[in-house]
């Protein structure tokens, strides 16, 4: 039985180009392995800051503690740390701010407090009256407000400056 000669043509066509192929890929895993331990190794650093900072909750703003040896990975890091010295900063003014604001306005929601209490009592219409009880439940609202952003400050300032410690539960 004699091959067409396509399918012949197509035989010794792969076999001529076998001859350049086979090398190629008898080396191949000679280069890609190599290449792919290169590689790994030489980002192993990376790895190392991607980790640290994705380890990382959204209230922990301290620096970042590896200090990378090599030249290409420091200018990174450095960035990283001021970035993050800048966020702490800003919270910091943030949670500051916040906190005079509220005790700010506690004084004149009092102050106000009492004038709409006197007001009240010499009214005599009934209209105004129900008026100056509006107006205490938003004094009230308002008291209370304030109240929960202090307390919402004083909590964030507890979990900011306390580690957590570990605590036996077996005891009680």
């Amino acid at each position: 039985m004699i091959a067409e000669p396509g399918i012949w043509r197509l035989v010794v066509n792969i076999t001529y180009r076998g001859y350049y192929l086979l090398p190629l890929l008898v080396s191949l895993p000679f280069l890609v392995v190599p290449a792919w331990l290169t590689v790994r190794l030489a980002l192993r650093p990376w790895r190392r800051v991607s980790r640290e900072t994705s380890e990382r909750g959204p209230a922990d703003l301290t620096p970042l503690s590896y200090r990378p040896p090599h030249r290409e990975l420091q200018p990174l890091v450095q960035s990283i740390n001021t970035l993050l010295q800048r966020v702490r900063d800003s919270t910091t003014r943030e949670r500051s701010l916040i906190a005079d604001a509220a005790h700010e306005l506690r004084t004149p929601l009092a102050a106000m407090r009492v004038n709409v209490e006197a007001l009240k009592a010499q009214s005599i219409d009934s209209g105004q009256r129900e008026l100056m009880g509006n107006l205490l439940r938003s004094n009230d609202r308002a008291t209370r407000l304030v109240g929960q952003l202090l307390q919402l400050m004083r909590s964030d300032a507890c979990l900011l400056y306390t580690s957590p410690s570990p605590r036996d539960l077996s005891t009680s």
